[in-house]
């Protein structure tokens, strides 16, 4: 069974990010900067890095977010430096599939932008 024609799932999911601010405004991020570490998310949302991990650590066991294992991240996988490539020293996260297809339908509901 595909997630993408799983709607309901994805509603679901919708439904448990839609009244967190602070969760949104991580996932938007997440979405554009694909693969960073807390301290990138912390500085960007003006928040304490403990907050900021505390709240990735929740959309992680929703699922909605990955820590990302690799050793190196490709220019093209990481847009905040400009670099073509960078060694990971910190835990760097990013976008889940399922991460993706719930911050896609709620580009499109307009709920984040």
């Amino acid at each position: 069974r595909k997630l993408d024609d799983d709607e309901a799932l994805i509603k679901a999911y919708i439904n448990l990010v839609k009244g967190d601010s602070f969760g949104l405004q991580v996932l938007g991020l997440a979405e554009k900067l694909n693969a960073d570490h807390a301290e990138t998310y912390a500085k960007l949302t003006k928040k304490p890095i403990e907050e900021v991990i505390n709240k990735i650590e929740e959309l992680m066991r929703m699922g909605i977010m990955e820590e990302n294992k690799t050793k190196i991240i490709k220019f093209r996988e990481r847009k905040s430096k400009p670099k073509k490539e960078t060694r990971t020293h910190h835990k760097y996260y990013g976008l889940s599939r399922l991460g993706e297809l719930v911050v896609r339908e709620l580009k499109k509901r307009k709920i984040i932008t």
